[in-house]
């Protein structure tokens, strides 16, 4: 899978993570991370700054979405919600096929995964966090149901 990290600027300003979510997204089987242009450049959403300025921060999303999709990126990740609502956003209204994920969604996606390629028994293995949770409510409620 071919994956775009995009950056958190609140993350790299404010805390100074820089390194360390790429290092993340490295580390997961499969994934080969690209370096999109402009990647310090903001998404232009920043809380109240996309409602105060709409123009300004739809011109940043459109040349984010372009330097995107330029990329040849499947996946884009990122570690700000803000950022993934704001260019998934974009990319959805475009009909883009790129598909907009937290990086811990990732992470959790491949150890799942990995859980199912391990798995041999031959039963199906659930992938989403909401989908075990459901499982484990279902499989509780059988044996107080017993």
């Amino acid at each position: 899978m071919i994956a775009e990290f995009v950056q958190s600027l609140d993350v790299l300003r404010g805390l100074g993570v820089n390194r360390e979510p790429r290092r993340v997204l490295a580390a997961v089987a499969g994934v080969e991370d690209l370096d999109m242009s402009a990647q310090d450049e903001c998404c232009g959403f920043g809380g109240l700054f996309s409602l105060k300025h709409a123009d300004i921060s739809s011109r940043m999303l459109e040349r984010k979405m372009a330097n995107v999709e330029a990329s040849g990126a499947e996946r884009l990740v990122s570690c700000d919600f803000g950022c993934l609502l704001h260019i998934g956003g974009g990319l959805h209204r475009r009909g883009s096929a790129i598909r907009v994920q937290h990086l811990a969604e990732l992470v959790d996606e491949a150890q799942s995964k990995g859980a199912a390629d391990r798995n041999t028994d031959g039963a199906d293995t659930i992938s989403s966090p909401m989908e075990r949770r459901v499982s484990a409510t279902d499989s509780s409620s059988e044996s107080i149901r017993r």
